[in-house]
């Protein structure tokens, strides 16, 4: 078994979704904005190549990215009313943290005097105490 399928097993999840869903699913999701942006923006520059080819075309180019992002704006907000959020597993450190999952923080600084590297010191201790 993968690590996937072992958590979802200790979080008791009755179904796994392979990469494959997962796959079709991004690429329903990218390719449509793309073909729908495509196809929004041919429909403006067809609205000015009625006047003139050149500026049909050069309206079509401009308006890609701003359709683009309307359209994308617009399936995110439908897809979060639509796509129940899934279980992301969390850890407890409520009780403090155990040793196996401690960490070193390294706090890089160019300090040029004493007092000012106590100062340093003194402030990355408070923010350090105050999480």
């Amino acid at each position: 078994m993968t690590g996937i399928q072992d958590l979802y097993l200790n979080l008791e999840v009755k179904k796994y979704n392979p990469k494959v869903k997962n796959k079709l699913k991004t690429n329903l999701y990218i390719y449509g904005i793309t073909i729908l942006s495509i196809i929004l923006s041919a429909l403006a520059g067809l609205f000015f190549a009625a006047q003139n080819i050149v500026l049909g075309i050069a309206e079509a180019i401009i308006l890609f990215i701003p359709i683009t992002e309307i359209i994308t704006k617009i399936t995110q907000n439908i897809l979060s009313k639509c796509v129940k959020p899934k279980l992301i597993p969390k850890m407890d450190f409520s009780k403090g943290v155990p040793k196996e999952c401690s960490t070193m923080i390294v706090i890089p600084s160019i300090v040029k005097s004493r007092r000012r590297r106590k100062k340093t010191l003194r402030k990355t201790r408070s923010i350090l105490s105050s999480k």
